[in-house]
């Protein structure tokens, strides 16, 4: 701000709010500062800087319990700026399908979860350059939906086709957790439990699960510990 470049000064924001916003940060405290980064974007004039703090401010009163119903992320649609460019206008319908799909399965709620699925994974295959945390979300909250799928789809075509696009997010994760294990060990254990647990592997997912709590907590992922 203080060299006058609103657009990168305002980009750096969004993105301190989105990290933030996955991690143990207190819920609590995270509204003030989505509340300034938004304001600030406003003040500014930066549209684009003004999507990421609409969506992740939506998603903390969800989890505060302070929205009729906390599995729905609720965005006024005329808040969200129109007539965005190409490339800005996918990730935006990235972000918010993506954070439907944390909402509805961290509260249990299924009924159309698939559509936001396919939504976020529609904008996805659009998308150029998306930031590590957006990649991250990908192949962490949809195989976790989709492993819950598995389990209240009756047709075997449909099992087969949530467990495949499990089984394929889980080959990623296992890159990531070599690569990074601070960020990506108790991820990947949690999404190989939870393939254990649906395909009958109890003892091996019970071992699974309590690796992945002891790793989020010793890395400090409360919030994926909870999980």
């Amino acid at each position: 701000l203080n060299v006058g470049d609103y657009e990168y000064a305002c980009y750096s924001l969004t993105n301190l709010c989105m990290y933030l916003n996955r991690t143990d940060a207190e819920v609590a405290s995270l509204e003030n500062i989505i509340h300034t980064t938004e304001e600030t974007a406003i003040q500014l004039k930066q549209q684009i800087s003004v999507i990421p703090p609409l969506i992740e401010k939506a998603l903390v009163l969800s989890l505060l319990g302070r929205s009729s119903n906390p599995a729905v992320l609720n965005i006024d649609p005329y808040s969200v700026p129109q007539d965005l460019q190409k490339g800005i206008a996918e990730l935006t319908e990235y972000m918010i399908n993506i954070r439907k799909v944390f909402l509805a399965y961290v509260f249990d709620e299924y009924t159309h979860i698939e559509e936001y699925i396919q939504k976020a994974e529609e904008a996805w295959g659009q998308l150029s350059t998306p930031l590590l945390f957006f990649k991250v979300d990908y192949y962490f909250y949809i195989p976790l939906a989709s492993i819950q799928l598995y389990t209240k789809v009756a047709a075997l075509k449909d099992k087969k086709r949530h467990l495949r696009k499990a089984r394929k997010s889980l080959k990623v994760m296992k890159k990531w957790a070599d690569l990074g294990p601070v960020n990506f060990l108790h991820k990947y254990y949690l999404l190989q439990a939870e393939l254990y647990r649906v395909t009958g592997k109890s003892v091996q997912a019970a071992e699974l699960y309590d690796k992945a709590i002891a790793t989020a907590h010793e890395n400090e992922y409360v919030n994926e510990a909870a999980i």
